[in-house]
């Protein structure tokens, strides 16, 4: 599958979110999805994206518990499988 396409400013993307061991349980990743769905409101953009290995079932699990939906899958031949996930801001 295809990474989609996506028009001049109409997704966001999270790149490298990530929180020390020592602050996990604490709703750190979602207070930053949040902030970054708010950021999202208030530039007028559509969808917010981010991408995670395949195989690492406790993250997708994660962005799914937070609103995200899968849509895909990709193979890129020198990193590996990825899963793509997207949410729709409204």
């Amino acid at each position: 599958m295809k990474r989609p396409k996506s028009k001049e400013n109409e997704s966001g993307y999270i790149h490298k979110l990530c929180v020390r061991r020592e602050y996990s349980g604490l709703g750190l990743s979602r207070k930053m999805v949040e902030f970054a769905i708010e950021e999202c409101r208030r530039r007028e953009v559509h969808y917010l994206r981010l991408d995670t290995g395949w195989s690492k079932k406790k993250l997708c699990n994660l962005y799914e518990s937070l609103g995200f939906k899968l849509i895909g899958k990709i193979l890129l031949e020198d990193r590996g499988e990825f899963a793509l996930f997207e949410m729709k801001i409204e």
